[in-house]
C-alpha cells in the first residue's frame, strides 16, 4: 500500500489550542483554521511537535479519509505544504520550523544586570517625547485620559527646567533616535520656548511641537514664529466637540505661515466622526490622522471600528519577521520613552517610571530592556494566549490597558 509524507514549508506557522489550529503561510499571507477534532487533530498534534521535522508519514487509506483528505487540500491550495510518495522519497524529509530568535543583547542584559551598559544600548531608543511643562487654561473634557492612549497634550502643575531638558537632549544625540515630540499643556507658555526652539534647531532629528488647536491659535504668529518648517513640524490636535469657527481661523493662519503640519483628530463616535470627515473636505485639511479616544461610555463605538474579527485579522499579510516580532516586542511600545513634566521618565505612561531626567539615559533603556514590562509586553496573557490568531493581531495597545481588556477582537477563543 502507498504511503505519503505530509509536511509543512519552512515559511508556514501552525499554532493550535485545544480544539482548533491555524496554519499560516507567512509569504501569501493565506490562513487555514483546522478544527482537531479525530484523526486530524492527532495529525496537528505531531506537526506541532518540531522533534518530528514539521513532516508526518500518512497511508494511503488515511489519505482518502475525508477529513484528512480535506486537510491535505486546504495546505496544498494554499501552498503552506505538501504531499509526496514515500517511494520516491525514502528518507524523510526534515523541515525547520519558523522559529524564534530572541535578539541576543536582549538575552545578555537579562542573563547578566550587573553587567556594565555600553553605548550601542542607545539604538534601541528610536522615539522621545517631551512634556515640557503643564500649563494650560482650556478645559478639556478627556484631558486626564488622553495622552495615556494617543499621542496628546496634558494638564499638570508641573514645568521642565530648560536646563534638564538640553542634558536629556545631549544624551540622545549619540544615540539612534529619528523622532523628537514636544508636548505640554500649552507649549507656547512654557517660559524658554524660543531657547527649546534654538536648541533643537540645532538637532540631526526634525523635532515635532504638538499642540491644542486652541492653544496654537490664541497664541497666534508669535507662537508659530519659531517652528520654522525647516526646522520643525507641527502636529495639531483637535478635540471633539470641534469649535468650527476657530477652527476655520486655525487652519486660516497655518496657511498664512506656511506651516508643515499634521491633524490629529479625535473620534469617538461615529456621528463625531461624521461630522470631522465633513470639516475635512470643507476645508480641504488632506494631512491627518483620525484617532478613536475611549471616554469610558463608548465601548460600543470601539467594538464597532476598532475590534477585529477573523477576517479583518487575516486582510493584512503578516511577514515572518513581523510575527516572530510579535512574539518578542511591543511594536506600540518598543523603542520609546517618555519624559513628563515632573521630570519622570517612562517606557509607557500607564506603567511604574523608570527614573528621572536627570538619571543616565543608558541606564533607563537598560532597566526597560532587563526588566520587559512595556517594551516587551507582547499578547501571552489570557486570554490571548490560548488563541491561535494571537500572533497575528497587533501588539496589545494602550486602549486595552484603559478599556481593561487584554484583547480587543471579536474572535471566540
Amino acid at each position: 500500500m502507498k504511503s505519503y509524507w505530509f509536511y509543512l514549508k519552512p515559511y508556514t506557522f501552525l499554532w493550535g489550542n485545544t480544539s482548533i489550529a491555524l496554519i499560516y503561510n507567512s509569504v501569501s499571507g493565506e490562513g487555514v483554521e483546522i478544527n482537531k477534532s479525530g484523526e486530524v487533530g492527532n495529525i496537528i498534534e505531531h506537526l506541532q511537535d518540531h522533534s518530528n521535522g514539521y513532516c508526518i508519514e500518512i497511508s494511503e487509506k488515511d489519505k482518502n479519509k475525508p477529513d484528512i483528505n480535506a486537510l491535505i487540500s486546504s495546505v496544498k491550495s494554499s501552498f503552506s505544504g505538501d504531499l509526496i510518495e514515500t517511494s520516491g522519497q525514502k528518507a524523510q524529509p526534515v523541515i525547520f520550523p519558523p522559529k524564534l530568535k530572541i535578539n541576543k543583547d536582549i538575552n545578555i542584559l537579562k542573563a547578566d544586570p550587573k553587567r556594565s551598559v555600553g553605548e550601542n544600548i542607545l539604538s534601541y531608543l528610536d522615539d522621545v517625547s517631551i512634556y515640557i511643562n503643564g500649563e494650560c487654561s482650556l478645559t478639556c473634557k478627556h484631558c486626564k485620559s488622553s495622552y495615556r492612549q494617543i499621542a496628546c497634550c496634558t494638564k499638570s502643575r508641573h514645568s521642565l527646567g530648560f536646563e534638564k531638558i538640553k542634558g536629556f537632549v545631549s544624551q540622545i544625540q549619540g544615540g539612534k533616535v529619528s523622532q523628537i515630540n514636544i508636548f505640554g499643556g500649552n507649549i507656547f507658555g512654557y517660559p524658554q520656548f524660543q531657547d527649546l526652539c534654538l536648541l533643537l534647531k540645532e538637532s540631526p532629528v526634525k523635532a515635532t511641537f504638538n499642540t491644542h488647536y486652541l492653544n496654537l491659535l490664541k497664541n497666534g504668529e508669535k507662537g508659530l514664529s519659531y517652528l520654522e518648517p525647516k526646522n520643525f513640524r507641527t502636529r495639531i490636535i483637535v478635540d471633539y466637540p470641534i469649535q468650527e469657527e476657530k477652527l476655520k481661523d486655525t487652519i486660516n493662519l497655518i496657511q498664512d505661515n506656511r506651516i508643515e503640519t499634521e491633524w490629529l483628530f479625535q473620534v469617538t463616535s461615529v456621528p463625531g466622526y461624521k461630522k470631522i470627515d465633513q470639516y475635512l473636505n470643507r476645508y480641504r485639511i488632506r494631512s491627518f490622522k483620525l484617532v478613536p479616544l475611549f471616554t469610558g461610555k463608548n465601548l460600543k463605538f470601539f467594538k464597532q471600528t476598532v475590534f477585529m474579527d477573523k477576517e479583518e485579522i487575516l486582510t493584512d499579510k503578516h511577514k515572518e519577521r513581523v510575527i516572530f516580532g510579535k512574539q518578542a516586542i511591543n511594536y506600540f511600545d518598543f523603542g520609546k520613552l517618555t519624559v513628563m513634566a515632573d521630570g519622570k521618565v517612562y517606557a509607557n505612561p500607564h506603567f511604574p517610571a523608570l527614573g528621572t531626567i536627570e538619571d543616565d539615559i543608558r541606564e533607563l533603556v537598560h532597566k526597560e530592556m532587563e526588566q520587559g514590562v512595556s517594551w516587551r509586553r507582547v499578547r501571552n496573557m489570557k486570554p490571548c494566549c490560548d488563541c491561535v490568531y494571537k500572533w497575528l493581531c497587533p501588539s496589545p495597545s494602550n486602549y486595552e490597558l484603559v478599556i481593561g481588556d487584554s484583547n480587543m477582537c471579536k474572535v471566540n477563543i
